[in-house]
């Protein structure tokens, strides 16, 4: 089938979304407003988009989320040789050459038996490279971070722009004392509801279930009596951001230490770039031109 590209654009198959042109440059320009309200002391960090295993045992992630990771796993030096044609082979499984339209890519897939163990994951949130990053350090009180990374969480099922496997979060993490973190949590809160509220797009506010913790975790009766994660929902219940309170959690699991010799509390503050980009063209239209400028960088 014949077909031209568009200017602009995007395209969602199997939970991936590509994007182009105007579409991106929408996503570019959300991210850089919620940079500008990271403020000026936060330091900009950039970490690869893939976590070790390790670290993620190390935080207890697969004792809470073990479905959601996809996990990175290189071809086994013994089977090199043999890939090129064990794939040639399943493509003519799938379909007869004479069959298959021009510019179809055949479905292929490599067998476990293949691939060596997996040592990295793809990143299901921004936050845990930062916690690798400083395992072992001590950081002052406060101290600012903020990134932006592409994270990745298998699900059951996808919708484009608001349950994507690959999506793009924004975040700003913050270390020192409980009572320091809590006061950043709470202003950051604050900055998100009176964004909300001069842009106009309707929300709700609503404490949720701590994305480190399983439904029958036995931290989550902590939890309810202490919410440790806080969400803001658009019209449609779709979670635009969350604000979340570690307490000391990685502190303690990755030795992160105050000048105090005490473990750090953390917390941070997630922005979905393409959930944020879906609400606001449902609400505004696809031109930021005609956006409040409260979304302007």
């Amino acid at each position: 089938m014949d077909s031209t590209p568009t200017p602009s654009g995007s395209r969602f198959s199997h939970g991936l979304r590509t994007a182009w042109g105007a579409d991106v440059a929408v996503a570019e320009r959300l991210d850089s407003v919620f940079r500008s309200w990271a403020g000026p002391r936060a330091v900009d960090y950039s970490f690869p988009p893939v976590v070790s295993v390790g670290s993620m045992h190390t935080c207890d992630y697969f004792r809470s989320f073990p479905h959601l990771g996809t996990f990175v796993a290189p071809v086994a030096r013994e089977r090199l040789g043999e890939l090129a044609t064990t794939l040639s082979d399943a493509r003519s499984d799938a379909a007869e050459p004479a069959s298959a339209e021009p510019g179809t890519v055949e479905p292929c897939q490599l067998e476990p038996a293949q691939l060596d163990a997996a040592e990295f994951m793809l990143a299901p949130s921004a936050c845990y490279a930062a916690f690798d990053h400083f395992a072992g350090q001590t950081v002052p009180s406060p101290f600012e971070i903020t990134l932006v990374s592409p994270c990745f969480r298998r699900e059951e099922s996808y919708a484009e722009g608001t349950r994507q496997w690959h999506f793009t979060m924004r975040e700003i993490v913050c270390f020192g004392e409980s009572d320091v973190v809590a006061q950043f949590l709470s202003a950051q809160s604050d900055v998100i509801r009176a964004k909300l509220d001069a842009a106009g797009l309707p929300f709700t506010h609503r404490a949720a279930t701590d994305p480190f913790f399983r439904a029958d975790d036995p931290k989550l009766v902590l939890q309810k009596l202490a919410p440790v994660k806080h969400e803001f929902l658009d019209d449609e219940g779709v979670a635009l951001s969350s604000v979340n309170f570690h307490r000391n959690f990685f502190g303690e699991r990755f030795d992160i230490r105050l000048p105090t010799g005490e473990p750090a509390f953390s917390g941070c503050v997630g922005f979905g770039i393409e959930r944020w980009q879906t609400a606001c063209v449902r609400a505004f239209g696809v031109d930021p031109a005609h956006w409040p400028d409260v979304l302007s960088p």
